[in-house]
């Protein structure tokens, strides 16, 4: 029994980043959130260089944090170094060698944690992956539908299994 709920965690934990972002929450990403990681953070904690271990040029890089740990916990920006950081309350103050990020901008990526970091894959502009692609589409994942009764047919699955085979003739 341990098992299973073993498993069954570590699928939704797997299949958590899947959720499928709205328009509008793509649209705040990148006009208000993708463009100021790009020039404000990438230079130091992009794909080429990672200060304290920390990239933040995806999703999965940026929750999963520093040295230390985590920087972001998911819709509590109250609670993230990310966002005390970028403030400048306490000892990390980032960007570390230009001024600080406006309030504007400040609020804007306080939003985007406050939301749960919602980060369209791809950009919010190519198809989904092969992968996001087939659990959208799995059958677990789709809604239940009613049953079609057919007269003279004692269950639904019989129904089901006397289509199929008169589909193939049988």
């Amino acid at each position: 029994m341990r098992r299973f709920f073993l498993t069954l965690t570590c699928s939704l934990v797997a299949l958590a980043p899947l959720r499928a972002v709205t328009p509008q929450e793509a649209e705040f990403f990148e006009k208000k959130v993708r463009p100021v990681l790009a020039e404000q953070c990438y230079k130091c904690h992009g794909p080429e260089k990672q200060k304290a271990a920390l990239r933040v040029d995806s999703r999965a890089a940026i929750l999963k944090g520093t040295e230390d740990g985590p920087v972001i916990v998911e819709g509590k920006p109250e609670q993230s170094a990310f966002i005390k950081s970028i403030r400048h309350e306490g000892d990390s103050k980032m960007p570390e060698k230009a001024d600080k990020l406006g309030d504007e901008t400040i609020a804007n990526l306080t939003e985007w944690v406050r939301r749960g970091m919602p980060w369209p894959e791809n950009g919010g502009l190519e198809k989904p992956s092969a992968q996001q692609a087939a659990a959208a589409t799995h059958w677990s994942w789709q809604p239940l539908r009613a049953a079609v009764v057919v007269p003279g047919v004692a269950s639904p699955i019989d129904a089901s299994i006397r289509a199929q085979l008169g589909a193939k003739g049988m």
